[in-house]
Order: C-alpha cells, then structure tokens, then sequence
C-alpha cells in the first residue's frame, strides 16, 4: 500500500498523504492488483482492446486521463480515442493518477450523459 500511495501521488508538489489505515481493505486491494498483474489484465495479448474498437461504434463515452500518469501514459488514451469516433478526449494536464481535476472532470461526463438520457425520454 506504501508503493500504491507513492505512485498515485507522483504528479503533486507535496508528499503523499498516507491512505487510513484498513488492514483488510489493504489486503483485498493488494490481492486484487496482483492476481490481475499476474494475469496480464486478463487480456488475449497486447492489443486486444484496441483491435475491438469497433465494436463500440458509436456509443459515446469519454476519455479522461491524467498528462502525468506514469502507470498509464496519455497516448494510450489517445490511442483508443483515435479508435472510437464516438469518444472524446480530455487530458488534464497537472494530474496523473487522479485528483481533484479528473474528479471534477468525471462529474461533467456523467452529468452530461444524465441529460442525454433525460432528452431522450
């Protein structure tokens, strides 16, 4: 858990913030990270997301990425944006894993989906 604060907190100019401390919470997410990283993410090969692409076609959704993610650089959301007409792309620019930014950013996509759904009814 000490290594996840760390590599969450990388793109902010202040310390990590230690997470509280839930020794069976810790040990279900540890567990969970792993058994996926030993799986491979349970993906069929490096590229199986994007060469299934088109199945989505048009269904919208966005794409929101943090520019200073280490565990998950920008390009590989630009990438599957490229893939998927139907998306759009927002790069916050000052966070990586997460933060107040791509919260805020996540309210605006999932508000803006509500009122799609409410204009269609």
């Amino acid at each position: 858990m000490a290594w996840e604060t760390v590599h969450v907190s990388l793109d902010r100019a202040s310390p990590p913030i230690p997470p509280p401390e839930d020794p069976a919470r810790d040990a279900v997410f540890a567990t969970l990270v792993a058994h996926y990283w030993a799986n491979d993410g349970f993906l069929r090969g490096p590229d199986a997301i994007l060469s299934g692409m088109d199945r989505l076609g048009a269904i919208p959704g966005v794409l929101i990425h943090g520019r200073r993610d280490i565990s998950g650089p920008a390009v590989t959301a630009w990438q599957l944006h490229r893939l998927w007409p139907a998306s759009r792309l927002c790069i916050v620019e000052a966070e990586g894993h997460g933060g107040p930014g791509i919260a805020a950013r996540m309210r605006e996509a999932t508000d803006g989906f509500a009122i799609l759904d409410h204009q269609r009814q």
